[in-house]
C-alpha cells in the first residue's frame, strides 16, 4: 500500500545548543527510563559507578514507567553545569531512550512515516520562526510503500475517514490569508459534525467527502461570521474557558517576564476564584477581551504566520487527524489546541503589561508552556479525568477568539 513520507523541512538541520540554550531539557521534565538502558546500565563494571545510576532512578507504582530522580530545583540528577554527566561519561548511547531521541520525534503508522521535532525545544522554534521560513516549504513529503506489517503502529481509526480528514486539515491549513482562530474554529465545526454523525451511525465516507468539497465556501463563511460570533460570545461559557486554561498551568503567570500589573493581578486573581460571581465573570471576560484586542494591533508582522506553522508542526507531531492518541481525533485536536490557547493568553497579558512583545519573547513562553504541559503530560491527565471536555461542541464558538 502508498503511504506518505512527511519531513520537517529543517530537520536534519537541526543541532543541540548545549549548555548555549536559553532553556534545560534536563529539568522539570518527568524523564523516562526504558528498560533497555536500565539493563544497560545494570553492565557498569565498577560497582560505585553502577550503583550510581541504578540508584537515581525512581519506580512509580501507576501509570508510565521507571523515571529519574530529580534535584530539589526539578533538575535531572545527572544535570551539572548544563551537562549531562551520563553523556559526558558514558557517551550517547547510554542517555535513555527519551534523552537520546529528544527533540526528534518519529512515528510509523500504515499511513505517514513521521519525522519531526518537538516545539518544547528553543532551537527547534528558532529554526520554525526564522526569517524566509514561511516562503520555503515547512513540510517534505513524498510517496512511499508502506508495508503494514512493518508498521509500528497500527491505525487507531478507519483510514478512510483519516485520509478524508486529513486531506481536509491539509488544504484548510495551507490558505494563509486567513487567521489562526478561523482555521482552529472551522476544524473543530468539522470534527464536531463527524463526531455527531458518528455518535448517531449516520456516518458515512461520503460526508467527509462532501465537506471536503464544501471545503473552501465553508470556510470563508467562518471567517465571515467570526466577528458576529466574538460579539454574541456567552460571557460564563468564555470564562469558563479561561478559567479552564488556568487549572492546567496555574502557574502560569510566572512564566512572563513583567513587572506587577493591576489589570493582570486582577485577570490572575479573578481565574483562580472558585465562586465567581455574575459581575466576576463579566469583568474576568471584559478584560480577556481588552487583552486580545491590544494585543492585535501590537503583535508582530510575522506572528499570525509563525503560529500558523506553529499548528502545521503540533497537528503533524499529534499524528492529527490521520492516526490520533488512542483513536480519540477530539483528544487528539484538544492537545494541540489547548497549549496554542494558552500561549495567547500569555501573550496578551504581555502585551498588556509591556505595550509591545517581541520575537524572542514569543519563543519563551511558546516553548516553556510546551514542557510544562507535554513534557508532564497534564493535558493527558486532564482529558483522562473529565472526559466531559471532550464535547468540543459546548465551547466551540471560544475557539473564534484564538
Amino acid at each position: 500500500m502508498s503511504g506518505k513520507s512527511v519531513t520537517l523541512a529543517f530537520y536534519g538541520q537541526f543541532h543541540c545548543l548545549g549548555d548555549q540554550c536559553p532553556a534545560s531539557c534536563c529539568a522539570n521534565w518527568t524523564l523516562d527510563v526504558d528498560k533497555d538502558t536500565y539493563e544497560r546500565w545494570a553492565t557498569v563494571s565498577v560497582e560505585a559507578d553502577r550503583q550510581a545510576l541504578l540508584d537515581s532512578v525512581r519506580p512509580v507504582t501507576s501509570g508510565y514507567g521507571d523515571i529519574l530522580k530529580q534535584k530539589d530545583n526539578g533538575e535531572c540528577i545527572h544535570l551539572e553545569d548544563k551537562l549531562c554527566t551520563i553523556q559526558r561519561r558514558y557517551g550517547h548511547d547510554f542517555l535513555p531512550l527519551t534523552c537520546r531521541k529528544y527533540p526528534r520525534i518519529y512515528t510509523h503508522d500504515e499511513m505517514q512515516d513521521v519525522h519531526s521535532l518537538a516545539l518544547s525545544c528553543p532551537e527547534v522554534l528558532n529554526r520554525l520562526f526564522a526569517d524566509g521560513q514561511q516562503q520555503r516549504a515547512l513540510l517534505l513529503k513524498k510517496t512511499m510503500t508502506v508495508d503494514f506489517q512493518a508498521a509500528e503502529q497500527a491505525l487507531l481509526m478507519d483510514p478512510v475517514f483519516g485520509r478524508a480528514l486529513l486531506k481536509i486539515v491539509n488544504e484548510v491549513m495551507s490558505l494563509p490569508k486567513y487567521e489562526p482562530s478561523v482555521f482552529l474554529y472551522f476544524i473543530g465545526s468539522v470534527l464536531c459534525n463527524v463526531a455527531k454523525k458518528s455518535e448517531q451511525g449516520e456516518l458515512r465516507r461520503k460526508d467527509v467527502n462532501d465537506m471536503h468539497k464544501r471545503l473552501k465556501p465553508d470556510l470563508f463563511q467562518s471567517a465571515k461570521t467570526a466577528q458576529r460570533r466574538i460579539d454574541k460570545l456567552d460571557k460564563h461559557l468564555n470564562v469558563q474557558f479561561w478559567r479552564l486554561l488556568d487549572s492546567i498551568m496555574p502557574n502560569a503567570r510566572d512564566l512572563l517576564a513583567v513587572d506587577d500589573s493591576a489589570d493582570l493581578d486582577e485577570c490572575i486573581d479573578l481565574l483562580k476564584t472558585p465562586d465567581i460571581d455574575m459581575d466576576g465573570q463579566a469583568r474576568l471576560h471584559g478584560l480577556v477581551m481588552a487583552m486580545r484586542d491590544q494585543a492585535r494591533s501590537c503583535l508582530p508582522a510575522s506572528y499570525n504566520d509563525n503560529m500558523r506553522s506553529y499548528l502545521i508542526v503540533k497537528f503533524l507531531n499529534n499524528r492529527f487527524p490521520w492516526n490520533p492518541v488512542e483513536g480519540n481525533v477530539i483528544a487528539a485536536y484538544l492537545y494541540c489546541v489547548i497549549p496554542y490557547a494558552l500561549i495567547q493568553l500569555l501573550v496578551w497579558m504581555q502585551v498588556r503589561v509591556e505595550g509591545g512583545i517581541d520575537g524572542a519573547e514569543i519563543k519563551r513562553i511558546i516553548y516553556s508552556v510546551e514542557r510544562h504541559l507535554n513534557h508532564n503530560k497534564r493535558i493527558y491527565r486532564l482529558l483522562s479525568e473529565h472526559e466531559e471536555l471532550l464535547h468540543l461542541d459546548e465551547y466551540l464558538d471560544c475557539l473564534i477568539l484564538l
